[in-house]
């Protein structure tokens, strides 16, 4: 997993910040957060529970995360703002 630079935080997530990417950092089980990848198979991009990268079966050295939101509805608002954003440029 690779956090990028320039990465986006929902409102509830930013105030989580450090708890949230000591967790992911360590592959520590993160109920309530979500992270963004780029999209894979024409789309934009996806969301997935951090939970999921705890998941040994699942393959997520390369993921690329570009956004984490704390509760699915902060993450989709945080989602809406990263489209808007990327289409206004």
């Amino acid at each position: 997993m690779i956090f990028s630079k320039s990465m986006y935080w929902g409102e509830h997530a930013e105030g989580r910040r450090h708890y949230i990417l000591e967790n992911l950092r360590e592959r520590r089980l993160q109920i309530g957060a979500y992270v963004i990848i780029a999209g894979r198979n024409g789309n934009l991009y996806e969301i997935h529970p951090a939970a999921s990268l705890c998941n040994p079966a699942l393959d997520s050295s390369d993921w690329e995360i570009l956004g984490i939101g704390y509760g699915y509805r902060d993450t989709l608002r945080l989602l809406k703002r990263m489209v808007e954003e990327r289409f206004q440029r």
